[in-house]
């Protein structure tokens, strides 16, 4: 289906409140998309952030956008869908993964098998802390650029390289499922477009 996603406000030529939106490609309905905790999927230009907020400037609005994009085609890419935190369902298994490696914008995905996984997105990569993983009996394998959903410190430049990596974590038990799932994300970004891409970007 084609989903119209829409930015917070932002202040037009003339002054006036405008949204800028972009129409993706979406298995499901943005509903399903939302718990991912880093990304705002709004497919009603009525949704608005809290009016405290302001509006925000045409920069802000294009990240946005950009990480709703992103946050849609990682998780049809991957078979995953982003998980709400529940401590009696999840604690453990978070508590887990951060004692084994350095943890930021950490956002938990469950396979169609039921499989759970951690995508932490930090500012810095995971290859020097592999030996805690595997000792906690944990595997992780990066994401392409392309389909990461945080990717941080935007810029729109051709050829910018984000601030961050995004990794998913799992039990090493899961490795087979995992790499299953790296591969299509693979074979999904030679095909995706630019993660700081904004040429689909227009006024609502």
């Amino acid at each position: 289906m084609i989903t119209t996603l829409f930015s917070c406000p932002v202040t037009g030529d003339a002054g006036d409140l405008i949204r800028l939106c972009v129409n993706v490609q979406a298995q499901y309905p943005s509903k399903h998309y939302a718990p991912y905790p880093y990304s705002g999927v709004q497919s009603s230009p009525r949704r608005a952030k809290p009016k405290s907020c302001g509006p925000c400037s045409t920069t802000t609005a294009h990240d946005s956008l950009a990480r709703d994009r992103r946050t849609i085609a990682f998780a049809d890419a991957s078979g995953l869908l982003p998980q709400k935190y529940v401590a009696r369902h999840h604690s453990n298994f978070m508590a887990k993964v951060e004692k084994a490696v350095h943890c930021d914008h950490r956002s938990l995905w469950k396979s169609d098998l039921g499989t759970l996984f951690l995508l932490n997105e930090p500012y810095y990569g995971v290859v020097n802390e592999q030996q805690g993983l595997h000792s906690a009996g944990l595997i992780a394998m990066e994401v392409p650029v392309d389909l990461s959903p945080y990717c941080g410190c935007w810029d729109a430049a051709p050829g910018a390289i984000p601030g961050t990596r995004s990794y998913l974590i799992g039990d090493a038990a899961d490795v087979f499922e995992l790499g299953a799932m790296i591969q299509k994300l693979q074979l999904a970004a030679a095909l995706a477009l630019p993660w700081n891409d904004t040429q689909g970007i227009h006024h609502a």
